[in-house]
């Protein structure tokens, strides 16, 4: 039966005017959700949309789905009128409340772009937060069942603001001795199993206490006053503070000034306001028998939901403005929770903390060093390190989907005084979500949805590859090529962009969250003038141990932290981790991984059911991902003095081709778009297989296979997995990875097979399996026969995630190589002063605009490379001369240009474009 629908829009802030000529997207689904046909389309002159062709059962329910305006909407009750035999028409009057958001709160808005705004409100509603001022309160655990590290040289006004704020019985001497006294590399112990001198903690008590003997004997155990969020735990936590298991907290008053100011940023942390003075007097108890006592037993909170419910109408008064900062007293807090805005994020999914906290305590330690004795250039990069760590020394058992775990928790001050008060800061995180002036809220992409023709589009598109995307690449090369360092998820809320007050990017981007931040075993190498060549093999992370910098004799000598009670079973750093989540190991740019919003192998969250959002955000992301890794590339040569040659920007895939999907639905448009890579294998007489491929788990594999009973379901069933099929597999059954010289996988819960299939998850040597040389053998230990598969050399397409893995690669032989060394230490002893470039060719297109992204082909007389001109149409040569230099213009032009004519001429026009383009010389 064939039906037609008639829906006309009205805007209902309009005395219900027609929404004419307005882009609707939308879809028709049966109750089960299966969409039947969907589409995009303008509205009428009368605000209709007409949909016909539409052919169903005469007893389908149908569900219609609906974007206009950057409102969304639904409806689910369609009643058909009958007109004739053939055809039922759907007549329908539909308001579109433009007023409001289609999530049903009130507009969000940030007129004076406040930092935290954006961070708290201006962001998906799963997360989103209250930005008002929030009182966090205080209990106390003693101080000899805590463990604390302050960060070396920290500014004496931090220094007092802790003793007020958490150690009002302490004098700021005896709190850095006691914080020392804990951190091995802080006392400079130069051989790495030197026992001399043992972690102790011996604060002094005041000399006069007016109590009686019973309030003395809590006094004289010093104790630290500890921040609790109830507004983000209930009772089923297991952040310290939700309850008292080892029967040694105290509860503080609920009044001044035992309430600490807070505003919410994104993820678990906060910003905090320090106490001035201090909560407590030296020599006064904690705890009398009167009930003036300042603290009492333990008892639960109070805990308020308040800041997850919908629209925070009440909870947005007084946000936190960076340009009134209290430069000695406001920090950037992290306690434990369970809640991220209305996100879930407790119970089986509980994190260790220590491990992470750690690292970035290592870290912080570190630049602080580094910065002291080498002194790098701060422009363009912006660290926010962390000051002050409190965890406590017992551990709590807790149960989490990697099985049982022993969980510390605590507290965690991250400095943010480095922060322009002068400037505006925004996290990536809340760019999808932001008008283009930066002041009101926006329907997540809602740029995207708008027709490609749209100015305002072009402008959002251009405005973020520069502001955010290029400035991303310039930050991470930056990092790594003046620490050594690296980040291992460099998601968006790791970062915070630079504006200044009118919206206009500086170039300059903060960097926080270290606990995230590896270090770089090649840059590092360089920096501390390790012999030869820095160590390639997996096991070399021990080889950093032995370089002159206490931290990194800490952190990369084996079993150091684990003898000191800590989790860390190997050093955290690039040459080590193989977490296939993270790409390979060794030097990665990782743009399309994490920095982007969706790549080919992950949608955006929401938009699995929009094809058009999909494809335009697919686009904008590759485009993007040209300008992030220019940057990064471009940033390292400036720095290198030399172009990295072997990076074939030829090769990069065209962005547009996401516009040609013809699937219906993300999960064939990625079928569609990523192309198996194929494998070939050899065979043996008793074990035969035929053929390997990477791919995500199809619906007959997952119903062949119970993975019901093993805690990496999830992995299993949503990330690729390696398919082997053949014949023969039988238990006992062995998988060997990376050249099959290391057993990786015995039988474990990462694989499931049966005589004819062999299933591989996400699993330690999975990434091993994608090197380009990686082996795979299955070997069946009962018929001990083996037979080996060897990966395709070069597969046949790259997507954008693929060729960032293979050309990342690149670079980090270049950096691993004698050359790579030589410059790298050249760079230092210069003060990272990027060089001026031999020569500089200029691209210009209509208009004498500048030609930027195009791809090059540069021909020197010292060999060719590809490239790709920059967002000024520029390509810097470094390591060449002029004379006889030449370049091409892949598919716009079969001839070459002599640079030398061009740097004569003052510029020459190239033959056999589509549109005029001229080149010069400089």
């Amino acid at each position: 039966m064939l039906i037609q629908l008639d829906i006309v829009f009205q805007n209902s802030n309009a005395n219900g005017a027609p929404a004419v000529g307005q882009t609707v997207t939308w879809s028709l689904s049966d109750a089960s959700g299966t969409v039947i046909k969907r589409g995009v389309g303008p509205t009428g002159p009368n605000g209709s949309l007409l949909v016909d062709g539409v052919d169903i059962d005469e007893k389908t329910r149908l569900v219609l789905k609906y974007e206009i305006g950057g409102v969304t909407g639904e409806l689910k009750d369609i009643k058909l009128t009958f007109t004739t035999k053939q055809n039922k028409i759907f007549n329908n009057v539909q308001k579109v409340p433009l007023t409001e958001r289609s999530d049903g709160t009130a507009k969000l808005t940030n007129p004076n772009r406040h930092w935290l705004t954006y961070e708290s409100l201006i962001n998906l509603d799963r997360y989103r937060k209250p930005s008002c001022e929030f009182k966090l309160g205080l209990f106390l655990i003693p101080l000899k069942e805590t463990k604390i590290w302050l960060r070396d040289d920290i500014p004496q006004a931090n220094l007092n603001a802790f003793i007020n704020s958490f150690f009002p019985d302490l004098e700021p001497k005896k709190l850095e001795e006691a914080a020392r006294d804990f951190w091995w590399w802080k006392l400079d112990r130069t051989n790495a199993g030197d026992e001399s001198v043992a972690p102790k903690l011996a604060p002094e008590s005041p000399p006069k206490t007016v109590a009686n003997r019973d309030e003395n004997v809590v006094f004289l155990t010093p104790y630290v006053a500890i921040p609790y969020n109830r507004f983000d735990n209930e009772g089923t936590s297991k952040a310290i503070g939700t309850n008292n298991p080892n029967n040694y907290l105290l509860r503080l008053k609920d009044s001044a000034p035992f309430l600490l100011s807070a505003w919410k940023t994104a993820s678990r942390s906060c910003v905090a306001r320090l106490s001035s003075t201090p909560i407590k007097e030296k020599g006064k108890p904690w705890r009398t028998a009167d009930p003036s006592s300042l603290a009492r037993d333990f008892e639960p909170w109070n805990y308020d939901t308040s800041h997850r419910s919908d629209g925070f109408e009440n909870l947005n008064d007084n946000p936190y403005d960076l340009s009134a900062r209290d430069d000695n007293l406001d920090v950037s807090l992290k306690v434990g929770v369970e809640y991220v805005g209305k996100d879930y994020q407790g119970g089986s999914i509980h994190k260790d903390v220590i491990g992470d906290w750690l690292i970035g305590c290592l870290r912080s330690d570190y630049i602080v060093r580094f910065d002291k004795a080498r002194k790098p250039p701060k422009r363009g990069l912006i660290l926010l390190t962390e000051l002050l760590t409190v965890v406590e020394k017992k551990y709590t058992k807790v149960k989490t989907v990697g099985g049982k775990l022993k969980s510390y928790d605590g507290m965690q001050i991250r400095d943010i005084s480095a922060l322009d008060k002068t400037k505006l800061y925004m996290a990536p995180l809340n760019l999808p979500l932001v008008s283009l002036d930066l002041k009101e809220y926006r329907e997540p992409f809602h740029y995207l949805k708008l027709r490609t023709e749209d100015p305002d589009r072009i402008s959002w598109v251009e405005f973020w590859k520069n502001a955010y995307a290029s400035t991303l690449g310039r930050g991470k090369a930056l990092l790594l090529i003046r620490y050594g360092m690296q980040f291992l998820n460099p998601n968006q809320q790791n970062y915070l962009l630079e504006f200044d007050t009118n919206g206009k990017p500086t170039g300059q981007i903060a960097i926080r969250d270290l606990n995230d931040v590896l270090m770089h075993r090649e840059v590092v190498w360089a920096l501390f003038d390790g012999p030869g060549l820095p160590p390639q093999e997996p096991g070399g992370w021990t080889e950093l141990g032995k370089l002159n910098e206490p931290v990194l004799k800490f952190e990369f000598t084996e079993g150091r932290p684990k003898k000191e009670g800590f989790s860390l079973k190997k050093g955290e750093e690039t040459g080590s981790m193989t977490d296939p989540q993270f790409g390979l190991p060794g030097t990665q740019m990782l743009w399309q991984r994490f920095s982007s919003f969706g790549n080919i192998e992950k949608g955006a969250k929401g938009l699995e059911e929009d094809m058009v959002l999909f494809k335009s955000l697919m686009v904008t992301m590759s485009e993007w991902g040209i300008a992030h890794n220019k940057s990064y590339i471009s940033t390292l040569e400036a720095h290198l003095g030399m172009n990295i040659r072997g990076i074939e920007w030829s090769r990069y895939p065209e962005p547009k081709r996401y516009l040609s999907i013809s699937a219906n639905g993300y999960a064939a448009a990625q079928d569609e778009l990523s192309p198996k890579i194929k494998q070939y294998t050899s065979t043996s007489e008793d074990l035969k297989i035929e053929g390997l491929s990477i791919a995500k788990l199809s619906e007959t594999l997952k119903q062949s296979f119970d993975f019901s009973s093993t805690i990496y379901k999830d992995e299993f069933l949503t990330q690729e997995c390696i398919i082997i099929s053949g014949s023969g597999f039988a238990a006992p059954l062995e998988i060997r990875m990376g050249g099959g010289e290391t057993p990786s996988i015995v039988n474990s819960n990462y694989i499931r097979f049966d005589s004819k299939t062999i299933v591989i998850a996400p699993s330690p040597g999975f990434s091993d399996i994608r090197k380009e040389s990686g082996k795979v053998v299955v070997l069946n230990t009962d018929k001990a026969v083996s037979a080996q598969c060897s990966f395709v050399k070069d597969p046949d397409s790259l997507n954008e995630l693929r060729w960032e893995d293979k050309y990342s690669k690149v670079i980090h032989d270049l950096l691993a190589s004698q050359a790579g060394q030589d410059a790298i230490k050249a760079c230092r002893n210069r003060g990272w002063v990027e060089l001026p470039p031999k020569f500089t060719l200029t691209f210009f297109g209509k208009d004498q605009a500048p030609k930027a992204w195009t791809k090059v082909k540069i021909v020197t007389s010292s060999g060719s490379w590809d490239d790709v001109t920059d967002a000024e149409g520029k390509i810097k040569v470094y390591d060449s001369d002029l004379k006889g230099s030449y370049y091409q213009i892949p598919g716009l032009s079969h001839k070459t240009y002599g640079v030398e004519l061009a740097k004569s001429t003052g510029g020459i026009q190239l033959d056999g474009t589509s549109e005029p383009i001229t080149v010069s010389c400089s």
